[in-house]
């Protein structure tokens, strides 16, 4: 059980900011060791820079901060310190801690290393309890079941729901076309995750036997499966043996839905205008073949080298390749606008299945060797 310790006794008794730090320093002393010197100035704008942001200070930020070092060292450290913490780069430099935690990616790796278009909300969320120091046991329960926590207002409900994200992000075969294994692997990747972000143990292992060290047993890995198996993650697509992660539309505040009607609008304006464009260019095209094709109708054979004629043909022959060029492009443009044309708000995010049921065992770990039933739940070991 704890034990309060009094504080050990130091000779450097300035030195001791926190209670902690009589320890470290009773350990230096014993071993004749002293506490470095505070940095200053320019090295400790520096430090405080990297720590926190990760990044270095500007010339100017490195001017004005030594000059109100040297008027007044404990105010502008403070003001520095607080400055940094409320920066969108604090939540970025920490965050990256979290996501590989997370094991997030842009991309889903393995064979076929597919965009994750929706990913980067989870990011942005992330970043953004970083910065507004959400509470960590709100941050846990919105990433393991945000989708279950009620919400006040459509940013709060839209918010829950991207912290899911947790459990969708990761590798996954996407082409995997053993659909049964592929929801296995990936329960398994949500299992694990769970383990090692908020428990700070292993539970992969407990896929195909109870755990050699921890007190957890088969029955604790497939209750914990079978509650995310009844929130499936995956789909199978209309492309063959391809998958997909699940998405859900966010809701949308009326001003956020007045904007992205109004992008939306920019949108298709922009399509028709290059349409228009695209439509032009393949006129142009179609009259630069005609002339080739009457230009070589009327050729005879010793007159294609005749110098006039040859230079016309080679003069429209450039103009046709740099028009198909120019259609190329403009096709490009006009499908990337087409295909993210909807700027609804989406993202990877869990949400209840149609056919919610208690998983069986998978002995050693295979879908096709189905054991006994267990029913969905917690670790029991702390759930006394």
């Amino acid at each position: 059980p704890p034990k309060k310790f009094e504080l050990p006794k130091v000779r450097q008794n300035d030195w001791p900011s926190d209670p902690i730090d009589f320890f470290i320093l009773s350990k230096m002393e014993n071993q004749k060791l002293t506490p470095s010197p505070m940095a200053k100035g320019g090295t400790l704008l520096r430090r405080l820079y990297y720590d926190l942001t990760g990044l270095p200070p500007t010339e100017i930020e490195t001017a004005n901060f030594l000059k109100a070092f040297s008027e007044n060292p404990e105010k502008a450290k403070l003001d520095l310190v607080d400055s940094l913490l409320s920066s969108h780069h604090f939540g970025e430099k920490w965050g990256r801690l979290w996501l590989d935690v997370a094991r997030y990616a842009d991309s889903n790796g393995k064979d076929r290393n597919i965009y994750n278009f929706h990913a980067w909300r989870y990011r942005d969320y992330l970043i953004a309890a970083y910065n507004k120091d959400k509470p960590f046991d709100r941050f846990v329960k919105e990433q393991i079941a945000g989708d279950l926590i009620p919400a006040n207002k459509p940013e709060e409900r839209a918010e829950n729901l991207t912290a899911t994200g947790f459990l969708m992000v990761g590798d996954v075969e996407i082409v995997e076309p053993d659909k049964a294994k592929l929801e296995a692997d990936y329960l398994d990747t949500q299992v694990s995750k769970i383990g090692t972000a908020f428990l700070g143990m292993t539970l992969g292992c407990v896929r195909c036997h109870d755990h050699k060290f921890d007190p957890i047993g088969l029955q604790d890995y497939y209750g914990i499966a079978g509650m995310l198996r009844s929130s499936p993650s995956t789909h199978k697509t209309a492309f063959g043996v391809w998958s997909s992660l699940n998405t859900t539309d966010l809701p949308e505040t009326p001003e956020q839905l007045k904007v992205r009607q109004k992008l939306e609008s920019k949108t298709d304006e922009n399509i028709n205008a290059w349409k228009a464009e695209k439509s032009n260019l393949e006129m142009q095209r179609k009259t630069v073949t005609d002339e080739l094709a009457q230009l070589d109708k009327a050729a005879s054979p010793d007159k294609k080298a005749d110098a006039p004629s040859a230079a016309k043909r080679e003069t429209l022959v450039k103009k046709r390749d740099e028009l198909n060029e120019s259609i190329r492009k403009i096709g490009g443009t006009i499908n990337h606008a087409e295909f993210f044309r909807s700027k609804a708000p989406i993202a990877f995010a869990l949400k209840d299945g149609d056919n919610i049921a208690d998983m069986p065992v998978y002995i050693r770990g295979n879908p096709y060797a189905p054991g006994v039933v267990m029913p969905r739940g917690a670790i029991r070991v702390v759930s006394r």
